[in-house]
Protein backbone atom coordinates (compact mmCIF):
# COMPACT_ATOMS: atom_id res chain seq x y z
CA UNK A 1 0.00 0.00 0.00
CA UNK A 2 0.91 3.66 -0.20
CA UNK A 3 2.64 5.48 2.64
CA UNK A 4 2.53 9.24 3.07
CA UNK A 5 5.09 11.00 5.25
CA UNK A 6 3.08 14.22 5.42
CA UNK A 7 -0.65 14.89 5.02
CA UNK A 8 -1.78 18.42 5.82
CA UNK A 9 -4.10 21.30 4.95
CA UNK A 10 -2.64 24.76 4.40
CA UNK A 11 -4.64 27.97 4.47
CA UNK A 12 -2.72 31.22 4.35
CA UNK A 13 -0.22 31.31 7.19
CA UNK A 14 -1.64 28.21 8.91
CA UNK A 15 -0.74 24.55 8.27
CA UNK A 16 -2.63 21.77 10.10
CA UNK A 17 -1.99 18.03 9.93
CA UNK A 18 0.94 15.65 9.75
CA UNK A 19 3.99 17.68 8.78
CA UNK A 20 7.68 18.33 9.30
CA UNK A 21 8.29 20.47 12.35
CA UNK A 22 9.01 24.17 11.86
CA UNK A 23 12.72 24.02 12.68
CA UNK A 24 13.46 20.76 10.81
CA UNK A 25 16.01 22.46 8.55
CA UNK A 26 18.93 20.40 7.33
CA UNK A 27 22.35 21.60 8.40
CA UNK A 28 24.00 19.93 5.38
CA UNK A 29 22.97 19.92 1.71
CA UNK A 30 22.58 16.17 1.24
CA UNK A 31 19.72 13.74 1.64
CA UNK A 32 20.98 12.90 5.15
CA UNK A 33 20.56 16.32 6.70
CA UNK A 34 21.82 15.69 10.28
CA UNK A 35 19.31 18.16 11.68
CA UNK A 36 20.45 19.55 15.01
CA UNK A 37 17.52 18.59 17.28
CA UNK A 38 16.57 15.46 15.37
CA UNK A 39 20.06 14.08 15.82
CA UNK A 40 18.67 13.34 19.27
CA UNK A 41 14.96 12.89 18.68
CA UNK A 42 14.96 10.85 15.48
CA UNK A 43 13.78 11.53 11.93
CA UNK A 44 10.30 12.79 12.68
CA UNK A 45 7.07 14.16 11.34
CA UNK A 46 4.27 15.23 13.62
CA UNK A 47 0.58 15.90 13.97
CA UNK A 48 0.34 19.57 14.76
CA UNK A 49 -0.29 23.14 13.73
CA UNK A 50 2.19 25.66 12.32
CA UNK A 51 1.71 29.39 11.83
CA UNK A 52 4.34 30.97 9.56
CA UNK A 53 4.19 34.59 8.44
CA UNK A 54 6.65 34.86 5.56
CA UNK A 55 5.93 38.37 4.25
CA UNK A 56 6.72 40.71 7.12
CA UNK A 57 8.66 43.03 4.82
CA UNK A 58 12.31 43.26 3.91
CA UNK A 59 12.56 39.47 3.68
CA UNK A 60 11.78 38.95 7.38
CA UNK A 61 9.59 36.09 8.56
CA UNK A 62 8.50 34.52 11.86
CA UNK A 63 6.60 31.45 12.91
CA UNK A 64 5.58 29.11 15.71
CA UNK A 65 4.38 25.53 15.88
CA UNK A 66 2.84 23.14 18.38
CA UNK A 67 3.12 19.40 17.71
CA UNK A 68 1.96 16.21 19.41
CA UNK A 69 3.15 12.61 19.47
CA UNK A 70 0.46 11.04 17.31
CA UNK A 71 2.56 10.66 14.15
CA UNK A 72 6.14 10.37 15.27
CA UNK A 73 8.24 8.43 12.75
CA UNK A 74 11.22 6.38 13.93
CA UNK A 75 10.92 7.78 17.43
CA UNK A 76 14.13 7.60 19.40
CA UNK A 77 14.66 6.52 23.00
CA UNK A 78 13.43 9.90 24.21
CA UNK A 79 9.86 8.96 23.34
CA UNK A 80 9.87 5.51 24.93
CA UNK A 81 8.67 4.52 28.38
CA UNK A 82 11.39 2.99 30.56
CA UNK A 83 9.31 -0.02 31.59
CA UNK A 84 7.15 -0.76 28.54
CA UNK A 85 9.15 0.67 25.65
CA UNK A 86 5.96 2.28 24.33
CA UNK A 87 5.79 5.77 22.87
CA UNK A 88 4.65 8.45 25.27
CA UNK A 89 2.57 11.56 24.76
CA UNK A 90 4.48 14.79 24.48
CA UNK A 91 4.16 18.35 23.30
CA UNK A 92 6.83 20.02 21.17
CA UNK A 93 6.67 23.82 20.95
CA UNK A 94 8.92 25.58 18.41
CA UNK A 95 9.57 29.06 17.11
CA UNK A 96 11.66 30.68 14.40
CA UNK A 97 12.58 34.18 13.18
CA UNK A 98 14.66 34.88 10.12
CA UNK A 99 15.44 36.85 7.00
CA UNK A 100 15.46 35.42 3.47
CA UNK A 101 15.85 36.39 -0.19
CA UNK A 102 18.76 38.73 0.43
CA UNK A 103 21.56 39.37 -2.07
CA UNK A 104 23.99 37.77 0.40
CA UNK A 105 21.73 34.84 1.37
CA UNK A 106 19.55 34.16 4.42
CA UNK A 107 19.70 33.55 8.19
CA UNK A 108 17.45 32.36 11.00
CA UNK A 109 17.33 31.72 14.73
CA UNK A 110 15.11 28.89 15.97
CA UNK A 111 14.36 27.01 19.15
CA UNK A 112 12.16 24.34 20.63
CA UNK A 113 10.91 22.99 23.94
CA UNK A 114 9.75 19.41 24.52
CA UNK A 115 7.60 18.34 27.48
CA UNK A 116 6.26 14.80 27.73
CA UNK A 117 4.17 12.73 30.12
CA UNK A 118 7.16 11.68 32.24
CA UNK A 119 8.45 15.26 32.75
CA UNK A 120 11.42 14.72 30.48
CA UNK A 121 11.73 18.37 29.55
CA UNK A 122 14.30 19.28 26.90
CA UNK A 123 15.06 22.27 24.72
CA UNK A 124 17.35 23.52 21.97
CA UNK A 125 18.40 26.72 20.18
CA UNK A 126 19.90 26.82 16.70
CA UNK A 127 21.31 29.54 14.43
CA UNK A 128 21.65 29.02 10.67
CA UNK A 129 23.18 31.21 7.96
CA UNK A 130 23.21 30.59 4.22
CA UNK A 131 25.66 32.60 2.10
CA UNK A 132 25.51 33.09 -1.68
CA UNK A 133 29.20 33.44 -2.44
CA UNK A 134 28.78 33.41 -6.22
CA UNK A 135 25.94 32.47 -8.55
CA UNK A 136 27.27 28.87 -8.52
CA UNK A 137 28.70 28.56 -4.99
CA UNK A 138 26.81 28.66 -1.68
CA UNK A 139 27.77 27.87 1.91
CA UNK A 140 25.77 26.99 5.02
CA UNK A 141 26.88 27.44 8.64
CA UNK A 142 25.01 26.38 11.78
CA UNK A 143 25.53 26.34 15.53
CA UNK A 144 23.21 24.71 18.09
CA UNK A 145 22.88 23.97 21.77
CA UNK A 146 20.79 20.99 22.91
CA UNK A 147 19.76 20.34 26.52
CA UNK A 148 18.22 16.94 27.20
CA UNK A 149 16.61 16.18 30.55
CA UNK A 150 18.70 13.72 32.55
CA UNK A 151 15.88 11.18 32.91
CA UNK A 152 15.23 11.26 29.17
CA UNK A 153 18.86 10.74 28.29
CA UNK A 154 19.02 7.62 30.45
CA UNK A 155 15.60 6.31 29.51
CA UNK A 156 16.69 2.83 28.50
CA UNK A 157 18.21 2.16 31.91
CA UNK A 158 16.54 4.74 34.17
CA UNK A 159 19.97 6.20 34.90
CA UNK A 160 20.31 9.86 35.76
CA UNK A 161 22.47 10.67 32.75
CA UNK A 162 22.35 14.28 31.56
CA UNK A 163 23.00 15.00 27.88
CA UNK A 164 23.77 18.59 26.99
CA UNK A 165 25.84 19.24 23.92
CA UNK A 166 26.76 21.78 21.27
CA UNK A 167 27.03 21.28 17.51
CA UNK A 168 28.63 23.31 14.75
CA UNK A 169 28.51 22.54 11.04
CA UNK A 170 29.68 23.85 7.69
CA UNK A 171 28.73 22.82 4.17
CA UNK A 172 29.29 24.03 0.61
CA UNK A 173 27.42 23.38 -2.64
CA UNK A 174 28.72 24.10 -6.14
CA UNK A 175 26.79 24.08 -9.40
CA UNK A 176 29.44 22.60 -11.67
CA UNK A 177 27.15 22.59 -14.73
CA UNK A 178 23.50 23.54 -15.28
CA UNK A 179 22.64 19.88 -14.60
CA UNK A 180 25.18 18.94 -11.89
CA UNK A 181 25.41 20.08 -8.26
CA UNK A 182 28.15 18.76 -5.97
CA UNK A 183 28.21 19.27 -2.21
CA UNK A 184 30.27 18.48 0.88
CA UNK A 185 30.07 19.25 4.57
CA UNK A 186 30.57 18.17 8.14
CA UNK A 187 29.01 18.34 11.61
CA UNK A 188 30.92 18.36 14.90
CA UNK A 189 29.13 17.64 18.21
CA UNK A 190 30.81 17.99 21.59
CA UNK A 191 30.14 17.88 25.29
CA UNK A 192 32.30 17.61 28.38
CA UNK A 193 34.61 14.63 27.91
CA UNK A 194 33.23 13.45 24.57
CA UNK A 195 32.80 14.45 20.95
CA UNK A 196 31.66 13.06 17.60
CA UNK A 197 31.44 14.14 14.00
CA UNK A 198 29.85 13.39 10.64
CA UNK A 199 31.20 14.01 7.12
CA UNK A 200 29.30 14.07 3.85
CA UNK A 201 29.99 14.29 0.11
CA UNK A 202 27.53 13.87 -2.75
CA UNK A 203 26.14 15.03 -6.07
CA UNK A 204 22.77 15.65 -7.77
CA UNK A 205 22.58 15.18 -11.53
CA UNK A 206 19.49 16.20 -13.48
CA UNK A 207 18.98 13.53 -16.14
CA UNK A 208 15.94 15.32 -17.56
CA UNK A 209 13.56 18.03 -16.40
CA UNK A 210 12.17 16.84 -13.06
CA UNK A 211 14.29 13.66 -13.03
CA UNK A 212 17.31 13.73 -10.69
CA UNK A 213 19.93 11.13 -9.81
CA UNK A 214 21.49 11.51 -6.34
CA UNK A 215 24.66 9.79 -5.11
CA UNK A 216 25.93 10.42 -1.57
CA UNK A 217 28.34 9.00 0.99
CA UNK A 218 28.29 9.77 4.74
CA UNK A 219 30.78 8.90 7.48
CA UNK A 220 30.08 9.23 11.20
CA UNK A 221 32.33 8.77 14.21
CA UNK A 222 30.50 8.46 17.56
CA UNK A 223 27.94 10.95 16.20
CA UNK A 224 24.93 8.66 16.70
CA UNK A 225 25.61 8.24 20.41
CA UNK A 226 24.82 11.90 21.15
CA UNK A 227 21.46 12.31 22.81
CA UNK A 228 20.98 8.62 23.64
CA UNK A 229 22.07 6.28 26.37
CA UNK A 230 25.13 4.34 25.25
CA UNK A 231 23.41 0.97 25.67
CA UNK A 232 20.59 2.08 23.36
CA UNK A 233 23.12 3.35 20.82
CA UNK A 234 24.93 0.02 20.76
CA UNK A 235 21.71 -1.98 20.50
CA UNK A 236 20.60 0.13 17.55
CA UNK A 237 23.77 -0.06 15.47
CA UNK A 238 25.15 3.14 16.96
CA UNK A 239 28.69 1.97 16.25
CA UNK A 240 31.77 4.08 16.90
CA UNK A 241 32.27 4.51 13.15
CA UNK A 242 29.71 4.12 10.39
CA UNK A 243 29.79 4.57 6.60
CA UNK A 244 26.58 4.62 4.58
CA UNK A 245 25.57 5.80 1.14
CA UNK A 246 22.54 6.78 -0.90
CA UNK A 247 21.79 6.25 -4.58
CA UNK A 248 18.36 7.58 -5.51
CA UNK A 249 16.39 8.42 -8.62
CA UNK A 250 13.67 10.98 -7.90
CA UNK A 251 10.92 12.40 -10.08
CA UNK A 252 9.12 15.71 -9.59
CA UNK A 253 5.98 16.80 -11.43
Amino acid sequence: GAKFNNVFVQLGYVTVGRQDDLTDGDVLYGDEGFTGFNAAFGDTSYNGITVLADNLGGGFYAGAGVYGSGAVENASVLYRDVDTGSQESHALIEGIVGIAKQSWGSADLSGGYLADSQYKDSYFVKATAEFLITSELSARLTAAYVNLDSYAAGATTGKDVSKDWETVSAAVKYQATPDLDVYAGGVYAFQEGDDGYALQIGADYMLAKGLTLTAEVNYTDKFKSFGTDSSYSTANNGAQQDVFGIVRLSREW
